[in-house]
Order: C-alpha cells, then sequence, then structure tokens
C-alpha cells in the first residue's frame, strides 16, 4: 500500500528483442523512453489516476529479455523471472511469432517450480495471474 492506496504491480517477460518495452508503454499509454538497444535488468514505472484518492497505483515492472546460451544466462533468466513472478498481481509473458512450443514452456518452468517450493513450506504464496501475449499470430 501507498498510504491509503492499493498497488497493483504488472511484469512482462519473454525472450530478447521481442518488443517488451513496446508493449508496456502500449499498456502505459505513453511512449516517454528513448529509443533503446535493449533493456538491462529491471525497469520500474508506476501510474496513477489524478485527484481519485482512493484509485490504486499502477506500478510496471519491464524486465530484461531471455535468452543467454550460457549457463550463467540462464540461471539469471530464472531469477529474474522468479523475481517478477513475487512481486506481480498479473505477468505478461510476451511470445510474437504466436509460437507455444517447448522453448517457451521451459521459459516458465523455473518460475513455476519456484513458488510451488514456497506454497509446500506453508507460506502463503499469491500467485500473479499469467498472461500470455501471443503477438503476430498467423493463421494458416
Amino acid at each position: 500500500r501507498l498510504g491509503s492506496r492499493r498497488i497493483a504491480v504488472a511484469s512482462i517477460c519473454g525472450q530478447r528483442r521481442t518488443g517488451k518495452t513496446a508493449l508496456m508503454d502500449v499498456l502505459r499509454c505513453t511512449s516517454q523512453r528513448e529509443a533503446r538497444g535493449s533493456t538491462a535488468g529491471l525497469w520500474l514505472s508506476a501510474s496513477m489516476e489524478e485527484g481519485d484518492e482512493q484509485g490504486p497505483v499502477l506500478a510496471f515492472l519491464d524486465c530484461e529479455g531471455f535468452g543467454g546460451k550460457e549457463d550463467e544466462a540462464q540461471a539469471r533468466d530464472a531469477q529474474l523471472l522468479a523475481l517478477c513472478s513475487l512481486l506481480s498481481s498479473a505477468l505478461l509473458v510476451n511470445s510474437p511469432g504466436g509460437e507455444l512450443d517447448d522453448s517457451a514452456l521451459a521459459l516458465l518452468a523455473p518460475a513455476c517450480r519456484f513458488c510451488e517450493g514456497l506454497e509446500e513450506r506453508g507460506n502463503e504464496a499469491n500467485r500473479p495471474v499469467l498472461l500470455w501475449v501471443l503477438r503476430d499470430v498467423v493463421r494458416q
């Protein structure tokens, strides 16, 4: 909570160079950030309705893209996804091309296992709503 306001957090994750920041800007109804090559780490931005003292604060986490081949990069991907899962009310997974293959499902596996481990220990963990954003789907 921020004073009397609730805080709702939406995170966007996915493979590198797939337009996550542009999608986040659309959700925020803005394009304030300058064009960059890629997001590093996590970027946090927030918005709230002016004049509405009881309305929620909407926080947005833009996550660094996944897909490094090294073991260290894969471990970092899993850590970032787990952190976004813990902090978020809604977790958006961006998948341009509309492909749901083994690699796309493997992206979420570490975070799912992490959340299951929390619940097994008796902690009251709130899982975020998972929204899988399929973009640029072409019907064959």
